[in-house]
């Protein structure tokens, strides 16, 4: 989550973090040593009287699962 950040903004934030993941070193924790990388969905939403919460949460998961049917490791906003 993070308010007031426009989409640009929240696309940078997520594939940064992706970004880091993917660079950990997660072989103390994955058991044979196996890379870790991670999807991110990204949505957005204008402060409107017919916008929720749950709407926005919904978007994002459609977003996550639009970035792992194109091939994971990767950040989306739903199109």
């Amino acid at each position: 989550r993070a308010p007031g950040t426009a989409v640009p903004g929240a696309l940078d934030i997520a594939e940064v973090v992706r970004r880091a993941i993917a660079a950990a070193d997660f072989r103390s924790v994955v058991q044979g040593g196996y890379g870790v990388s991670v999807s991110i969905g990204v949505a957005a939403m204008v402060p409107a009287p017919s916008a929720s919460v749950a709407m926005l949460v919904q978007d994002a998961d459609a977003a996550l699962n639009q970035a792992k049917r194109n091939g994971r490791n990767r950040v989306e906003i739903l199109s």
